[in-house]
């Protein structure tokens, strides 16, 4: 598996709030890069096992009035993102 994984309904959401979210599970995570309009980002993990464990901790987290789906970055996302932060 890829350390990249694709995260989805996290709108209204900025950088430091995701990744506190990310750090609350404790899954150390690396660039976070945004979709314009801050729908969904891309987040790079340090392991590739880290990223298998995100997948499982946080694809279906109920967060404010939505769900995040998250699943494995394919390449095909990346017209959607931006760069946040490193």
């Amino acid at each position: 598996m890829s350390k990249l994984l694709f995260i989805r309904n996290i709108r209204g959401l900025d950088e430091p709030s995701l990744r506190q979210i990310i750090n609350s599970k404790n899954l150390p995570c690396g660039t976070i890069m945004f979709k314009s309009g801050g729908a969904c980002a891309t987040v790079d993990f340090m392991e590739p096992s880290t990223a298998e464990y995100a997948l499982t901790q946080l694809n279906g987290m109920p967060l404010q009035d939505q769900t995040l789906a998250v699943e494995p970055y394919n390449g095909l996302h990346s017209q959607m993102v931006k760069k946040a932060s490193i």
